[in-house]
């Protein structure tokens, strides 16, 4: 498996834990559990987006574009990642104060 299959099924990953945020941050929970957990996947989904925004050059290099055009695909690729991970963290935390 080449590296940037790995890179890629790392942004699928990505955004599939951000699919599973979605039933954690539902607005119509309002136990104390689900607070808790709404809480902590916000916490850890803004950890994964720091770490993926500091690896930015690493994964990058992984990614080993030929040319510009690769590069800029592996630039939307990342930014629809982290975009929609800061989205998803931050539903919970932004809308119900």
């Amino acid at each position: 498996m080449t590296k940037r299959n790995k890179i890629r099924i790392l942004f699928i990953c990505c955004f599939l834990y951000g699919l599973v945020g979605v039933p954690i941050k539902a607005p119509l929970s309002t136990s104390t559990e689900k607070m808790f957990f709404s809480a902590a996947f916000s916490v850890i989904t803004f950890l994964i987006v720091i770490v993926l925004i500091l690896n930015y050059k690493k994964l990058l290099s992984y990614w080993q574009p030929k040319d510009k055009q690769q590069e800029m695909a592996f630039l939307n690729h990342f930014t629809l990642c982290v975009v929609f991970l800061i989205s998803i963290a931050s539903y919970g935390l932004v809308w119900r104060i």
